[in-house]
């Protein structure tokens, strides 16, 4: 296996967890709007994108899958989380 430089591994990750959460980040705030389906997809290949770049730094054995494990944690989270507003249960009268 050729040698693949650790700071390339390590911006190569940082560059994947950017795109990531800012997918996130326009996704969720873009539900109602006129993009919210190109925004979703976006989100999903991101998503796609980090775990490639995840599993990628585990088979070189670099020590940076660790912040792509938390990015995808905070992506999947972040994307599942239903923030719309609480309604109570209680009848009305």
């Amino acid at each position: 296996m050729p040698h693949v430089d650790e700071a390339l591994i390590f911006w190569i990750i940082l560059a994947t967890q950017v795109a990531g959460v800012s997918s996130l980040i326009v996704a969720r705030f873009g539900e109602r709007s006129w993009g919210a389906d190109a925004f979703r997809r976006t989100f999903f290949i991101c998503l796609l994108a980090v775990g490639l770049a995840t599993v990628s730094a585990i088979h070189l054995q670099s020590a940076t899958w660790l912040l792509g494990a938390a990015t995808l944690g905070l992506m999947a989270v972040g994307g599942t989380l239903d923030c719309g507003a609480y309604r109570s249960a209680s009848p009305e009268f």
